[in-house]
């Protein structure tokens, strides 16, 4: 997925469409976990940091500046 893309699902889960935040959640949920698993070696603390992460983001989307 392109940043391009990204920035549109944003834009739509700033209006609160449920699929764009499931397509942003499938398109970056592994790649965030892994991040996150390299810096805390603790799968439960990753699992719980990613679903505070995309809440957040799901929260923020109409702040987003681009």
């Amino acid at each position: 997925m392109t940043d391009p893309d990204l920035k549109a699902l944003i834009q739509r889960m700033a209006q609160r469409d449920m699929a764009a935040f499931e397509a942003f959640y499938r398109a970056l949920e592994k790649p965030l976990f892994r991040f996150l698993a390299s810096r805390l070696n603790d799968p439960f603390a990753c699992a719980d940091l990613l679903h505070e992460v995309f809440l957040d983001v799901w929260n923020g989307a109409g702040r987003f500046e681009g």
